[in-house]
């Protein structure tokens, strides 16, 4: 009877708990066809038509917040497709990469070739739009790609290979080597055509019209842009008609058909109106249109645009500064999360393995008893049935041997992935703490000055001020004004250089006459505090072979630091050398020097070092960053040279061809 009950019961509760998984599961395929129905609506929103994007994302988003619910992983990875795309698309490249690395994550979880190839198709786009100056990292871009390009090929994804083929156009279009460009880019237009796939088919076609203008074959390059415009039109795509109308203006503008030019750069920024990634082709296209007028001898109209050209650069380099901030949070909040996920799968493996050991010690109890007890009721029987259970015992020992050597691997797992976490750790650290080092330059180099602007205006506003004082109060204002300009500039100009944003055109130019030029430029600030400067060039002519106006900001931001911090009555001396390989030029001044812990932190990000400017200048702690980051684009190297209080020699050696 007793038997009979426990059979009952077993058959009620196996009954119940499958009435709880039935409900659970039904749930959950709710939810998930939810999941789906949102990235579908997402899909038929091409988010490159005009007033769409927004409810792309949003649905893209939704999608992605219940698919996350369920852990439904392929919602989630269709859902951060769409979502890291268009990211791209829209500039916020920081953003995009960490979308992309977790769509990568949760592709190879689930182990679907295709689903890996989006994700590192992404990646690799992501990358190429970041490191326009950076060689390492555009081949790493390279590979992403070339990857994404064969698992597409393989599967017959013909959209997915267009695709990859376009962006890997564009990197070696960015080096400039444009008969590979020229090749990838024909070949993803046939692919796009032959799936009638109009947002590729219009990238390719742009992308050949690109190269034909760099090569000065506009009347070919105008054909391509013209029926990507055509094709683009047609499908509403405002965020590409806008991209084909500059690139035709400039094509007219090279041809001198200033008319034409003038009609296609207006529509094109009347098209700029529709996508809110499209600041940088807005700038653009004020600043061609300011040269068309110039040419046409349109004064007031380029003015005017210009006037425009100024105002929507200056508010596109703040929304990119404050992009740049959000991804910035954006991707310490994911790598915090991750690491939380980290921990908590790795104490959920603790607690697995510590319920395999007790489930493994009661297993060996029960069948060393069992066997003890067989081999006692067998030894009566016969010698030779007691040895082959003492076999049989011997095999069971070496099975639970086998068991604990799994289980002594699986801890040493464990310590491997502690030792990750930590290093995770002090990555997230470094992360906090330059955002740390941000916020303070931010509030303490611009909270101040602001504050002291507006208390002059308040004096000036409210009549505290008398009228023979405005004129210097405003002099203070302008003056507090140049050092916070000065101080976002530079900060952009940093953000710019790691985002791989400025693109370094190298070329031979005479190196002697700049850098004559710009020393002796110093000289009225020098004989301000009684310095002399000494200019000395081993030849009178030196090529060299880097972008002209990045070597003006580097030598520039050396020989000012060099008068800002030389004491009253000293020298600073400039030369220019040249070897086969390299010009070297040595900006050696006799100020206090540099002390070995400033010298590790030197070229550093925010660097506050001991030393002060001599006369009250200025300082904001990124000057050497900006110069070492720009040399090292031209494939240079520079350095420093000091003895604390014997001056410091600055050293920049870059190419000659």
């Amino acid at each position: 009877m007793g038997f009979c009950r426990i059979l009952v019961l077993g058959v009620l509760l196996c009954l119940f708990t499958s009435e709880g998984v039935a409900v659970q599961s039904s749930n959950e395929r709710s939810v998930k066809a939810q999941a789906d129905s949102l990235n579908a609506l997402a899909r038929q929103y091409s988010f490159f038509q005009e007033n769409s994007r927004n409810t792309t994302y949003r649905y893209a988003s939704e999608a992605l917040a219940l698919a996350e619910k369920i852990d439904y992983k392929e919602g989630m990875v269709e859902a951060l497709d769409m979502l890291t795309y268009w990211t791209i698309i829209v500039g916020k490249i920081e953003a995009a990469l960490g979308l992309g690395f977790r769509q990568l994550r949760l592709a190879e979880s689930i182990g679907n070739p295709l689903l890996i190839a989006h994700a590192l198709r992404n990646i690799g786009f992501a990358a190429g739009q970041q490191t326009k100056s950076d060689s390492l990292s555009r081949q790493q871009a390279r590979n992403q790609l070339s990857k994404a390009l064969a698992t597409a090929h393989s599967f017959g994804d013909t959209l997915l290979e267009a695709s990859c083929l376009n962006a890997l156009g564009r990197l070696y279009r960015v080096e400039k080597n444009f008969d590979a460009a020229l090749s990838l880019h024909e070949s993803a237009l046939r692919q796009a055509k032959a799936i009638h796939n109009a947002e590729q088919e219009s990238w390719a076609l742009h992308s050949i019209g690109v190269i034909y203008e760099a090569r000065k074959q506009y009347d070919s390059a105008l054909v391509c842009a013209r029926r990507a415009l055509e094709i683009r039109v047609a499908a509403r795509q405002a965020f590409g008609e806008a991209v084909s109308l500059r690139l035709i203006g400039l094509l007219y503008y090279r041809q001198k058909k200033y008319a034409e030019a003038l009609q296609a750069i207006q529509r094109g920024i009347e098209k700029c109106k529709y996508h809110e990634g499209l600041f940088i082709i807005k700038v653009d296209s004020y600043r061609l249109l300011a040269s068309i007028c110039k040419d046409m001898g349109d004064t007031r109209q380029e003015l005017l645009a210009y006037r425009s050209f100024l105002a929507i650069k200056d508010s596109a380099d703040v929304i990119e500064a404050q992009n740049n901030i959000a991804a910035f949070q954006a991707r310490l909040n994911i790598e915090r999360s991750e690491a939380e996920k980290q921990l908590l799968l790795r104490d959920k493996r603790i607690q697995d393995i510590q319920i395999q050991r007790e489930r493994m010690t009661s297993f060996g109890v029960i069948g060393g008893s069992i066997l003890l007890l067989f081999i006692i009721g067998f030894m009566i029987k016969s010698m030779q049935t007691t040895q082959r259970k003492n076999t049989e015992l011997q095999e069971a020992n070496i099975e639970i041997q086998s068991q604990k050597s799994i289980l002594e691997e699986q801890a040493t797992e464990i310590e491997i992935a502690n030792t990750q976490l930590q290093e995770q750790n002090q990555v997230l650290l470094a992360l906090d703490t330059e955002k740390n080092e941000f916020m303070g330059i931010v509030s303490h180099d611009l909270k101040n000055p602001i504050g002291a602007v507006r208390n002059f205006a308040e004096l000036i506003q409210e009549g505290h001020v008398n009228p023979e004082d405005v004129s210097g109060m405003a002099e203070k204002i302008v003056s507090i004004s140049n050092r916070m300009l000065e101080l976002v500039t530079r900060l952009l100009d940093i953000n710019r250089l790691e985002q791989g944003g400025v693109l370094f055109s190298c070329v031979n130019f005479d190196a002697v006459p700049v850098v004559h030029n710009i020393a002796m430029g110093y000289q009225s600030l020098a004989q301000a505090k009684n310095i002399t400067i000494h200019y000395t060039s081993e030849k009178d002519t030196i090529d060299i072979y880097a972008d002209e106006q990045a070597f003006i900001e580097v030598l520039d931001n050396l020989i000012s630091n060099a008068v800002k911090y030389s004491p009253h009555n000293k020298n600073i001396a400039v030369s220019v050398n040249a070897s086969m390989k390299a010009v070297r030029v040595e900006i050696r001044d006799e100020g206090p020097g540099i002390s070995a812990d400033d010298m590790q932190k030197l070229f550093g990000k925010f660097a506050r070092l001991s030393a002060q400017p001599t006369g009250g200048e200025h300082s904001t702690g990124l000057g050497l960053s900006i110069v070492k980051k720009m040399v090292e684009a031209m494939n240079g190297k520079v350095w420093c040279e000091s003895e604390l209080g014997k001056g410091a020699t600055f050293i920049v050696e870059l190419p000659t061809k």
